[in-house]
């Protein structure tokens, strides 16, 4: 098919990714929106330049929190039908997650044996 026969938005597009289009200054920001600007790289550069307290960042770091001292084992368990249908009317009756039912009633258990 010749160039001349493609629907206008075809050819006239260029290759060029649309995030290179803009200023380069407003190209990249941070995830809450705000734009990389001299002043903010300006406050970066001092926080960087003042050190970091390491047990700080370790504490801000994402993920979900720590359940105990260590890292936790995520242990798959497989219910019938029956479990599930149990465990989904518990959820909704009490407010609490999967997870946390689980645990209170392994721990329920283990404390009975």
């Amino acid at each position: 098919m010749a160039r001349d026969a493609l629907p206008t938005e075809l050819s006239t597009a260029t290759s060029t990714p649309k995030h290179r289009m803009k200023d380069e200054m407003n190209d990249y920001g941070t995830f809450q929106g705000r734009p990389l600007d001299d002043d903010y790289l300006a406050e970066l550069t001092a926080e960087a330049e003042a050190g970091y307290e390491v047990d700080e960042i370790v504490r801000r770091r994402g993920g979900r929190p720590p359940l105990g001292d260590g890292p936790s084992l995520v242990v798959p368990v497989r219910l019938n039908p029956a479990q599930s249908a149990a465990l989904t009317a518990r959820i909704a009756a009490s407010g609490k997650t999967r997870s946390e039912i689980v645990r209170d009633a392994l721990d329920a258990y283990l404390i009975a044996a």
